[in-house]
């Protein structure tokens, strides 16, 4: 993200958030096994104090849209819930940058709620789409991330081009890697070309895919199982 966003030095020894669900995505671990990249200078660390001025909370970055009155359903596997992820016209303010909100609430099999949140998104005057913040309910339990807090930067979710090898660092700290901008995924809301695959290095490491137009529609573990998939979408 040019000047704006300069290549920082991760911070290992900075307080961490008390926060202990961290999302999915997206759930977003330093090395890659069975992967040898030479582009670190691709490595992109959003800065601590960044200039609300160069975000906007309109997010119409083609592998991630956040479109208001959109509607995105997902099977999960194994838990055997759906999740559904509704993009609204409310907003959100995190360290001065005005952020849609996406709210986020999955359903056990019996239609009871599981877990309920929000999530904050502002992209970049660059394109790039940025996460400021999440909040979650799981029960009686309330847990929450936000930029700006214990040292915490906002995370970026989806580069304004991704290019393979390119590293994200995602909300937590959490660095991921583009592997490939043309895959074709097929899922049961359809199938989709030219998506981007991210992997997630861990114990154990996920992937995430997102189409073009439509976002994340894709989630699973380092061997292609899946565990989370796009069964439905509703535009505005």
């Amino acid at each position: 993200m040019g000047t704006t966003l300069p290549y920082l030095q991760p911070e290992n020894n900075r307080p961490r958030s008390p926060g202990a669900l961290y999302e999915r995505m997206p759930i977003l671990t330093l090395l890659l096994a069975g992967l040898t990249l030479s582009v670190v200078s691709c490595r992109k660390y959003p800065e601590v104090y960044v200039n609300p001025d160069d975000y906007s909370n309109v997010v119409d970055n083609q592998y991630f849209p956040l479109v208001p009155g959109t509607v995105l359903t997902y099977a999960e596997t194994p838990a055997d819930t759906t999740s559904v992820f509704r993009v609204t016209s409310l907003t959100d303010t995190v360290l001065g940058v005005v952020c849609c909100v996406a709210v986020e609430t999955t359903y056990r099999r019996d239609g009871s709620v599981s877990w309920t949140g929000t999530n904050s998104y502002a992209q970049h005057k660059d394109g790039d789409v940025c996460k400021f913040a999440w909040r979650y309910t799981l029960g009686n339990v309330v847990d929450s991330w936000e930029a700006g807090k214990y040292g915490e930067k906002p995370g970026i979710v989806m580069g304004s081009s991704p290019q393979v090898g390119e590293y994200y660092t995602w909300p937590g700290d959490r660095p991921a890697v583009v592997v490939s901008t043309t895959e074709t995924v097929s899922v049961p809301c359809g199938e989709f070309a030219n998506c981007v695959e991210i992997r997630i290095p861990g114990e154990p490491a996920h992937r995430c895919f997102y189409a073009p137009g439509v976002g994340y529609v894709l989630y699973t573990d380092d061997s292609h199982v899946v565990e989370e998939e796009l069964v439905g979408i509703e535009r505005p």
